[in-house]
């Protein structure tokens, strides 16, 4: 099974904006650490119950930026963030043995 879940980048401004705006798409747990390490521990757990969001092994999830224009040209460090942050997910997972979960779909 696909799971789509939009990120609307007009709400993303800055990295505390950036948290929160995953942070609430996915339901991260309270004590997520708001920085790239937690978010990738986020984003690699999709399948175990760590998140509100869940997904099974075999789905895919796949990540919709809205408006990702706004945010590349206000904090294009973000949007490089998500690109390199989804690469960085797949790759442990493949690592894992498991298969890769997350893809990126630029609106």
């Amino acid at each position: 099974m696909n799971h789509v879940v939009e990120i609307d980048c007009q709400k993303v401004r800055d990295w505390d904006s950036f948290h929160d705006v995953f942070s609430s798409a996915f339901g991260f747990p309270a004590f997520y650490g708001r920085n790239m390490n937690a978010w990738h521990d986020c984003m690699s757990s999709l399948d175990d119950g760590f998140c509100v969001f869940e997904a099974l092994p075999t789905d895919t999830v796949t990540i919709t930026l809205k408006h990702a224009d706004f945010l590349k040209t206000r904090a294009p460090e973000l949007l490089t963030a998500v690109h390199e942050g989804v690469a960085f997910v797949n790759s442990r997972r493949m690592e894992n043995r498991e298969m890769p979960m997350l893809l990126l779909a630029i609106n």
